[in-house]
């Protein structure tokens, strides 16, 4: 299990996540991460099967202003894309996560049909105008 990163030294989770990756080759997955989302993109389009990537990790945008982002990919033995994740920091200083979800609504949907964006808007939880940071 990976250790809460606000706990550990960087050595600590590093070590957390070699061991995490060795636990899924034996398993027949091998992971590639990296920060460069014009190669994560380039991946996710290369599989069409797969759902297109997300706006909010579109290399062409600011991904809302993220102050850090990654991404892992996991393949099986014959190198075929079985997983993908991203996440990004985002600066909430002096914001709350609800008044950010206001503002980048459009964000918080998948490439959804115009009808449905135009119709849907994401609610923001009770406790989200107390989140804020980082």
């Amino acid at each position: 299990m990976l250790i809460d990163a606000k706990l550990a030294d960087t050595s600590d989770l590093n070590s957390e996540i070699e061991n995490l990756a060795s636990l899924l080759q034996q398993r027949g997955v091998f992971i590639r991460l990296g920060k460069d989302f014009t190669t994560f993109a380039a991946r996710i389009q290369q599989t069409p099967e797969r759902a297109p990537l997300h706006e909010q990790f579109a290399p062409d945008l600011d991904m809302d202003g993220a102050k850090s982002a990654f991404w892992i990919c996991g393949y099986d033995e014959d190198g075929d894309l079985v997983h993908t994740q991203a996440a990004h920091l985002l600066d909430l200083t002096g914001k709350s996560i609800a008044a950010h979800i206001e503002e980048h609504q459009h964000n918080y949907f998948p490439k959804s049909p115009p009808v449905i964006r135009s119709t849907v808007k994401p609610k923001a939880g009770p406790r989200s105008s107390s989140i804020d940071g980082m």
